[in-house]
């Protein structure tokens, strides 16, 4: 499989794959609706700041991807090449049967345009072209409703049975947080 793809989504959006020159949008994103980046990223801690976090992410994910061993892009939009958002694959994964774990975080001016509908397809469909038929799992808080909804639509696009999944709790800033982690079985149409 490619190290580091850009993919084109469509017309709109492209992934780019991640680096430390997003560092400063991942910024000033995150104080468009700090809410979102802590519903979407629950390693963030509310008390520290927030950009030595997101360089510890950086240094953390990036050598990894430099290696094809997970993949992380941010989301920009082709004509402008402004950022909108992170989405990515890594192996952090909730069931025994999960190879890759989805996630993503969209800045909310961005917020629903389907931007990460339109990138989880890109994203499935290019698994599926470089013959990666693993088993990639998305594991979303039921409180976040709009993730939630978001999946559930990948799900329904994608054909599969919405009312499989596994029931997870996860531990978010020290507090047990029901989770729905949801499978995405490449291997079947």
């Amino acid at each position: 499989m490619p190290i580091k793809p850009s993919l084109i989504v469509d017309k709109e959006l492209v992934l780019k794959p991640l680096n430390l020159d997003c560092l400063e949008d991942m910024i000033e994103a995150f104080y468009e609706g700090p809410e979102s980046a802590f519903a979407a990223a629950p390693w963030l801690e509310i008390e520290r700041d927030v950009k030595p976090q997101f360089v510890e992410f950086l240094l953390e994910v990036l050598p990894l991807t430099d290696i094809g061993e997970i993949f992380h892009w941010q989301i920009n939009e082709r004509s402008s090449g402004n950022f909108v958002g992170l989405i990515g694959l890594d192996k952090v994964t909730q069931t025994a049967i999960g190879y890759w774990n989805m996630g993503f975080w969209i800045r909310p001016k961005m917020q629903r345009k389907k931007v990460v509908s339109r990138s989880i397809d890109c994203i499935l469909d290019w698994l599926k072209e470089n013959r990666d038929f693993r088993i990639v799992e998305m594991t979303v808080s039921i409180e976040n409703v709009a993730s939630r909804n978001t999946v559930k639509s990948a799900i329904k696009r994608w054909k599969l049975d919405e009312f499989n999944f596994h029931e997870t709790f996860l531990s978010i800033r020290n507090k047990p947080v029901k989770h729905e982690t949801y499978l995405f079985d490449l291997r079947s149409d």
